[in-house]
Formats: structure tokens, sequence, C-alpha cells
């Protein structure tokens, strides 16, 4: 509660809360550090190739989820606000 309703993290939570969204600066966040993360593994990592296959392939799931989400809540029916006002 205390959280949902924070001045600074509480919006995002509401937004995603309420229509599903992820900003575009947050999609590009996660992705990148996905994909940062993904290299440095490969690089660094002793993981077996069907290893690598399997972190890549749930990465991949990752960001296809974050990217298919919208970016921005749905604009209010003006249309409809004005019929409630009238």
């Amino acid at each position: 509660h205390w959280l949902y309703n924070h001045r600074i993290f509480g919006p995002p939570l509401q937004r995603w809360h309420e229509h599903r969204v992820i900003p575009w600066p947050a999609k590009m966040a996660s992705v990148s550090m996905m994909s940062i993360s993904f290299v440095l593994m490969l690089i660094y990592s002793p993981m077996p190739i069907w290893g690598d296959i399997m972190v890549g392939l749930l990465m991949l799931y990752g960001a296809w989820f974050v990217l298919s989400k919208p970016s921005y809540a749905p604009e209010k029916d003006k249309d409809h606000e004005q019929a409630e006002v009238n």
C-alpha cells in the first residue's frame, strides 16, 4: 500500500496495475541490461553451450514480454467525458 501510493514509485505501479503499461525508458533499460548481461555471460562464464542457449532464450522471452506491453496509458475518450459533463 505504501509503495503503491508513493509519490515517485506509485504512478508507474498504478499505470501497470490499471493498463499494463511499461514506460519506454524502462523498456530500453530492461532490454539493454539483458543484452549486456548476456554478452558478459558469454565472455566470462564457463557455462556449457546448452546453458548459454537456455539463458538466451529466457532473456529473449523477457525482452519480448517487456516490449509487447504498451508504453503509454490509453487516452480517455473525450466524447465520453463530454457526454458525462452534459
